[in-house]
């Protein structure tokens, strides 16, 4: 082998090892692109839970204000519960 020969095959090794770096790099931001899409999905679906479980409080505090009359309606029964 002479000089120019290794010489050469050093220079594509040099350009092999640049290209598979920037290969990694490319890979490297499109795994963050998609983490980065499913984080928003998640945002949204979140957003969503709180939404509903905020109108789930709502109902809830709607239906029980409609007991909160019952000692008053059946006198009997508050009789029976207090002693």
């Amino acid at each position: 082998m002479g000089r120019t020969e290794v010489e050469d095959a050093l220079l594509r090794l040099d350009s092999f090892t640049k290209e598979e770096s920037l290969m990694a790099v490319a890979k490297n931001l499109e795994v963050t692109h998609h983490v980065d899409g499913n984080v928003k999905g998640i945002k949204v679906l979140a957003e969503d839970i709180d939404e509903n479980v905020k109108a789930v409080k709502e109902r809830t505090q709607s239906f029980l204000s409609l007991f909160a009359h019952v000692p008053t309606l059946f006198p009997i029964l508050s009789r029976n519960r207090n002693g």
